[in-house]
């Protein structure tokens, strides 16, 4: 109860000004709101869940530029958004790294597609996180693992030189052509 009236407080606050700390605390608000529910409820997946939710409609409504300033929102929401798969582990077991994994990679391919940073840097971090943990949980001590890590990073390479590749080829603007007779106001 008290999580809910900290966050109607915060929001009225969020009404008042857009600064990043007014932001922070709303979205902190929130979730420990969620948070507070999900364990009354008393589902740990439902948790992580409810974090990947919240994070993801507050990347949404940040990238649309509707919570000001749009590169906090971001952060706070993407952040969130990878972290949320990682409180699904008691209920989802093995499969757990899988949600991480998919998260990570949808992540990348909206940065590749819309030439957003923030996407492209947290899906990298993402992949990386999720795919040590991924190996660690479903391998640990095999031989299977270095193959696993070898093909994870051709496919890294792989997007890497194509995010690269189509980086070059966007915004080109056409060269300029030269006059080389005389000027015309002469």
């Amino acid at each position: 109860w008290s999580s809910d009236v900290c966050s109607s407080d915060l929001a009225a606050l969020w009404m008042l000004q857009d600064r990043p700390a007014q932001q922070l605390s709303t979205f902190v608000g929130m979730l420990v709101a969620s948070g507070a529910a999900m364990s009354w409820w008393g589902h740990a997946g439902a948790l992580g869940l409810t974090v990947l939710g919240l994070g993801a409609a507050w990347t949404f409504l940040g990238a649309l530029g509707l919570l000001p300033p749009r590169p906090v929102a971001l952060v706070l929401g993407l952040a969130a958004t990878l972290l949320g798969p990682s409180f699904t582990d008691q209920s989802f077991g093995r499969w757990s790294p899988v949600i991480g994994l998919v998260v990570a990679t949808l992540l990348l391919g909206i940065g590749g597609v819309s030439r957003e940073f923030a996407f492209t840097g947290f899906g990298v971090i993402g992949l990386l996180a999720y795919l040590t943990y991924g190996v660690a949980r479903w391998f640990g001590d095999s031989l299977k693992a270095p193959g696993v890590l070898v093909v994870a990073g051709f496919a890294l390479l792989i997007a890497t030189v194509i995010l690269i590749r189509r980086g070059r080829g966007g915004h080109r603007t056409p060269a300029r052509r030269h006059h080389t007779g005389p000027h015309p106001a002469t």
